[in-house]
């Protein structure tokens, strides 16, 4: 190609250019395709090209576009970095990881090409590695905030909530106007217990980017808005166009403005709010009783009271597992809170170490239901190995600790299995009147995949199967395996509960335990806020207010609410 022709291309590439930045995309295709079609080989032209078939979202045209600039010339990092980000948005990771790492080696200082490849490989989950690459880009650029907002998402990823705060603030320091890193930060403030720092990050999120649905969400949880809230008054004005959010945000706004609705008060159109909210999420779900009443069956049929009455217990002589279980929303994340205030009681919160476990040695594969292919009697279950695995793995989380509980609310399928494999843990039973609960797990939305939950006849469903086999296990284990703890009766009482279960789990009084809302340790389940906070009876009878559209959901309970709630 001749200078003159070369020059002439670039000046065309230009005009093109501002053609699609004003908005004449077609008339800068047709300029490009022009050059194309006059000098195939001029590379720029099918970069250019694939970057506007992305943008009108036609992503494997763009990939193949953008390929073949590539191949014309792959000495421009550009190329490189920038279809990395293309494959990345498809979900294409090996080949963007590929063309990613050619990218770093084409030129090593690259702040682009460093930050896709960052992305990419968080993308694909090797967080160690991605968590080097975005401090590699921090190094080239000190300043570049998204690095540090996602080094922060990285990190948290991890398990390393210190650092990762610590890299939301640097993001916040870089620039006080990226909502992500507010919100972001808050999470984690709201995970340990810094409230009012929290709101304080949610609003600057919501004041610099007013549409950011995230933050009204995660605000929303942690108030009791007024009718002159100024936040509710934001919320008002987005109602009438919330049709419009993507369907994710979608969920998160109608939960966050049905929840603000019902705090002032208006009860009708709170629930309208809430029953649109979880018919969205409920649709994203493919949902299933009968494969859940079939692993309740199971359950019943191989831990049979025949089996506590002849089979060995582990000889493992351990007394440190506490179990806390029930329904979500039920009260357990108060009891561990209390507990784990005690000097010698270690929290462990909701840990998937015992369904981990017992899948690893009673599962074949991934495709089987847990305790499908064991054999009546347990034959040849190693009750030891079991029971070893799981005490070696809760033990590192806190060596020095007397007692570890484990709020796994699902752990109640495994009760039988833990009294044969720990004879000597505790089992806590958290209770509360199931319409409570219930509309409790319905009027939230979960960070867990609680499908269940979304549908008030499968809660109701999930609610009675539960109860089938909290009935069961207090039927064939010895009285006082369990202990039945009512949330009730912990808020009227909390003194007199807290010294009932401590005397279950055989350790002393302290008093440090009814300071439990002063408890710094991180609570990552729905009920971070309400832990913070001393022990108040609004929660208790809340469902009331919405008596009347929860009826599908009461006929399913009610004959349990005798057995639940004495008293009504």
């Amino acid at each position: 190609m001749t200078d003159d022709k070369h020059k002439k291309n670039l000046q065309l590439m230009h005009q093109a250019a501002k053609m699609q930045n004003e908005g004449g995309s077609a008339k800068a295709e047709s300029v490009y395709r022009d050059i194309i079609a006059k000098s195939p080989e001029f590379h720029q032209a099918y970069h250019a090209l694939g970057l506007l078939a992305y943008q009108n979202k036609q992503p494997s045209l763009a990939v193949d576009l953008i390929n073949h600039a590539i191949q014309l010339n792959d000495n421009v990092v550009l190329y490189q970095s920038n279809l990395c980000e293309i494959l990345r948005l498809q979900n294409r990771l090996e080949e963007a990881l590929k063309i990613g790492n050619m990218a770093v080696s084409t030129e090593p200082e690259n702040v682009i090409a460093q930050y896709n490849l960052a992305l990419a490989l968080a993308d694909n989950a090797q967080l160690e590695k991605a968590i080097e690459t975005y401090q590699r880009v921090l190094e080239l650029e000190p300043g570049h905030t998204l690095a540090w907002n996602n080094l922060g998402a990285a990190l948290e990823k991890t398990g390393d909530k210190v650092n990762a705060k610590r890299a939301y603030q640097y993001a916040i320091a870089s620039d006080g106007k990226h909502a992500e890193s507010h919100n972001n930060l808050a999470v984690l403030m709201t995970e340990s217990g810094q409230l009012e720092s929290a709101v304080k990050h949610f609003n600057a999120a919501i004041k610099v980017q007013p549409g950011f649905v995230h933050a009204h969400q995660n605000l929303s949880t942690l108030k009791t808005y007024t009718k002159d809230d100024p936040h509710l008054k934001i919320m008002h004005s987005i109602a009438p166009q919330s049709e419009k959010l993507f369907p994710d945000e979608r969920i998160r706004f109608k939960f966050a403005y049905a929840k603000a609705l019902e705090d002032t008060g208006n009860y009708p159109e709170s629930f309208s709010y809430y029953e649109q909210a979880n018919n969205l999420k409920f649709s994203t779900f493919t949902y299933n009783d009968a494969p859940e009443q079939k692993l309740v069956d199971r359950v019943i049929k191989l831990f049979n009271k025949e089996l506590f009455d002849r089979k060995r217990f582990s000889s493992l002589d351990d007394n440190a597992s506490v179990f806390i279980v029930g329904m979500p929303r039920s009260g357990t994340t108060l009891v561990e809170q209390i507990l784990s205030s005690h000097k010698n009681v270690y929290g462990a919160g909701e840990i998937s170490v015992l369904n981990d476990v017992v899948s690893k040695h009673l599962m074949k594969d991934n495709n089987e239901g847990i305790f499908n292919n064991v054999k009546p009697g347990l034959a040849g279950v190693k009750m030891e190995d079991i029971a070893s695995d799981y005490t070696e793995q809760i033990r590192m989380l806190a060596p020095d600790a007397l007692r570890i509980c484990d709020k796994m609310n699902a752990n109640y399928y495994f009760i039988g299995l833990i009294h044969l494999m720990l004879p000597k843990a505790r089992i806590i039973h958290v209770l509360r009147d199931p319409m409570d609960s219930c509309f409790s797990c319905y009027s939230r939305l979960f960070k867990e995949n609680l499908a269940f939950t979304y549908d008030l006849t499968t809660l109701g469903n999930y609610f009675s199967r539960y109860m089938q086999v909290m009935k069961h296990w207090h039927s064939v284990l010895p009285a006082g395996s369990i202990l039945d703890v009512h949330y009730e009766d912990v808020v009227a009482d909390v003194e007199m509960q807290t010294r009932k279960i401590l005397q279950h789990i055989d350790l002393p009084w302290d008093e440090n335990c009814l300071n439990f809302y002063d408890n710094e340790r991180l609570v990552k389940t729905a009920s971070h806020a309400q832990v913070r906070k001393p022990i108040y009876p609004s929660s208790v009878g809340r469902w009331q207010r919405f008596e009347t559209q929860l009826q599908p959901l009461h006929e399913k309970v009610k004959r349990y609410r005798s057995f639940l709630v004495p008293n009504r």
